[in-house]
């Protein structure tokens, strides 16, 4: 069975376009690891990957690590 010369495109659009998108995905989720983002958005400790969230002591309680506490936001307070 032959494919229709407006199939052939899009069989090859396909082919062409989801390696890339692939790859774009695999690039963008190690940027955000190596940036200490997890894939849930939280910030984590870039030796043991202990969740930072609301942490503002400046060290990592996991294992003791420094790292850059950000000032607390007193509007987002509970």
């Amino acid at each position: 069975m032959a494919i229709r010369g407006d199939m052939q495109f899009v069989v090859l659009l396909l082919v062409m376009t989801l390696p890339i998108a692939v790859a774009f995905g695999v690039l963008v989720f190690f940027i955000r690891r190596g940036a200490g983002l997890a894939a849930d958005g939280a910030e984590r400790c870039a030796e043991c990957r202990y969740n930072l969230t609301g942490n503002v002591s400046g060290v990592c309680p996991e294992c003791g690590t420094a790292f850059g506490a950000r000032p607390v936001d007193s509007a987002h307070q509970t």
